[in-house]
């Protein structure tokens, strides 16, 4: 059962306390852990289940494609890694990326490993397009497009399709 969200911060406060933090970098709660492999979840939809990682299409499609990487297992850093998880971690990302790109055709892939409201590993693969501003500094959270049911379904299916052919 997927946890409790960890509650989102104002822009004035400058960081989490260090006992929030150390509670929030635990795998004990950790809402990644409890829902990165489900079918659903409130943010994303399963398209596979890779070697390292779970590839998700999420929910916003304000960017065709924006998808997320969720590390199997809890880790909050790459260095914190070893080598084959180091490699294979970023592996998935890049099928992930090889696929938005096929299917959607963006000029650019960004790549964002952030963690700042939710420390464990996950790799944002977010497409930017000719119509995008490249010097405008990239938020995941703007826009809102919500696919219907089945243009979602049909997306998971494409991605799905071309992250297996790889």
């Amino acid at each position: 059962m997927p946890s409790e969200p960890r509650p989102l911060r104002s822009a004035s406060v400058p960081w989490w306390s260090n006992a929030e933090w150390q509670q929030m970098k635990s795998d004990e709660g950790c809402p990644m852990c409890a829902d990165g492999s489900l079918v659903t979840n409130e943010h994303s939809d399963l398209i596979a289940e890779l070697p390292f990682s779970f590839a998700r299409l999420h929910r916003n499609q304000a960017q065709a494609g924006y998808c997320v990487v969720i590390l199997k297992g809890h880790a909050t850093e790459l260095h914190e890694l070893d080598h084959t998880r180091l490699a294979g971690f970023w592996y998935d990302v890049a099928a992930v990326g090889r696929a938005v790109t096929e299917i959607f055709q963006p000029v650019k892939i960004d790549s964002l490993v952030m963690g700042h409201r939710c420390p464990h590993l996950h790799c944002h693969v977010y497409p930017q397009y000719a119509s995008d501003d490249p010097l405008k500094v990239v938020d995941i959270s703007a826009g809102s497009l919500r696919l219907r049911s089945e243009q979602r379904q049909d997306r998971i299916s494409q991605l799905h399709q071309s992250i297996q052919g790889q």
